[in-house]
């Protein structure tokens, strides 16, 4: 029950922060330009629009496979409800060890992002939900053929937990693809050099658990919040 308690306030967190910064503006750059200091946002000062939350209730989850590197990948897709304007946002939601797509959906959190008019996808990682295929190539490779082949452009990877081992090997070598990256206590965190990560020109938003602090990611652009002490 703590574990889900918490698991609640890191997707509210993570919704509260895609919604503070305007849609199509998580360039590292962009921060730069308008000289955000991240480490002073009140991301829970910003309360999510009441015609948002309403709108969720017309969403609608559609369930598909995909051939990536030769495993069928499973994801779901929250539409974009009639009368929302799209954003031009992309995200991908990836999932912990004990969770899948569909935990996303339980949660609201695909309904209440497609409301807010991003394009919103969640994916089963391979071994894991309805994808039972397993995968033993390159993560990092995988994850950037996911991004292009469902044809998500620029998106923001939320990366909770076991599917940091897809995700920060992924930042390391493929930080050009996307816009914004949310780990929320990765995995692997260690595995990208400090001196890799400092070039890296993507906006973080890091939620930490007190055991990833020991290898926290980081650098000019990202926010880090630690949840729990």
């Amino acid at each position: 029950m703590k574990r889900g308690i918490k698991l609640g306030a890191v997707i509210f967190l993570v919704c509260v922060f895609i919604i503070i910064v305007a849609p199509g503006k998580f360039s590292y750059q962009h921060t730069l330009d308008m000289a955000i200091d991240w480490k002073t946002v009140d991301i829970l000062g910003k309360e999510i629009p009441e015609e948002a939350i309403k709108k969720k209730n017309d969403v609608q989850i559609t369930s598909h496979t995909h051939k990536i590197h030769g495993v069928d990948m499973f994801y779901r897709e929250a539409e974009i409800p009639n009368g929302v304007k799209a954003s031009g946002q992309s995200l991908l939601f990836l999932h912990g060890r004990s969770f899948k797509s569909e935990t996303w959906e339980n949660l609201g959190t695909l309904q209440l992002m497609a409301a807010l008019g991003h394009k919103t996808v969640a994916v089963d990682l391979p071994g894991y939900g309805n994808t039972h295929m397993t995968y033993s190539g390159d993560k990092a490779a995988f994850l950037k053929s996911t991004i292009e082949e469902l044809t998500l452009t620029k998106p923001v990877v939320i990366s909770p937990s076991m599917s940091g081992g897809y995700s920060v090997s992924f930042l390391g070598k493929y930080a050009d693809l996307i816009s914004g990256y949310v780990p929320v206590a990765p995995v692997a965190s260690d595995s990208v050099p400090k001196s890799v990560l400092q070039h890296i020109e993507v906006l973080l938003w890091v939620a930490l658990l007190d055991s990833s602090r020991r290898h926290q990611i980081s650098h000019p652009g990202s926010y880090t919040n630690s949840l729990w002490k």
